[in-house]
């Protein structure tokens, strides 16, 4: 007795695959929808604060006292934004490099200031809670580092504890005493 084996016709197998097709087809674009919304939310975040900090100069501050056990010393000014800030902003980082490595001083509002060894205070006051500069206005950090590093950045870090692109960047040079 033969068996008589039937296959699936020619019309089901191009309308499974069809099928098929359009299912992963819904799949990736939900996933790249959901991943693309997030990205652009993320990003919008940051958008005002992208170069909300600057180091200033002016006061002679920004710099490295070496004989002080590497204090580096930092004025940081907030730009005037002219539009609402609905994104609050948290923080900053800063990052110390040198020649052969970085650390990162992460660096949020009302957090305890610290001169000790890898501490980041408000400059004359170790003690004070750590504030940001609000909009104009420039506050003077000093960080104790366990070394010399010659390159600072800052980046801000706004809700939700994103860190947004550099600000902004500086070349740090050997300084007089710090107090």
């Amino acid at each position: 007795m033969l068996l008589k084996k039937r296959g699936v016709s020619t019309v089901v197998a191009t309308l499974l695959i069809v099928l098929i097709t359009i299912v992963i087809g819904g799949i990736v674009a939900t996933v790249v929808k959901q991943f693309t919304e997030r990205s652009i939310e993320e990003s919008a975040k940051c958008q005002l604060y992208r170069d909300y900090f600057t180091f200033d100069e002016s006061f002679g501050l920004t710099c490295v006292n070496m004989s002080a056990g590497n204090i580096t010393t930092f004025s940081l000014q907030a730009a005037q934004v002219n539009e609402e800030l609905k994104t609050p902003l948290e923080g900053f980082n800063i990052v110390l490099s040198g020649n052969k490595d970085s650390i990162v001083a992460d660096v949020r509002l009302n957090m305890s200031g610290s001169s000790a060894l890898g501490g980041i205070w408000i400059f004359d006051d170790p003690s004070l809670v750590i504030k940001l500069p609000k909009q104009g206005e420039i506050i003077t950090y000093a960080y104790n580092a366990s070394q010399f590093y010659d390159r600072l950045e800052v980046y801000p870090v706004v809700e939700g504890e994103q860190i947004c692109a550099k600000s902004d960047s500086i070349l740090l040079e050997s300084c007089g005493r710090v107090t």
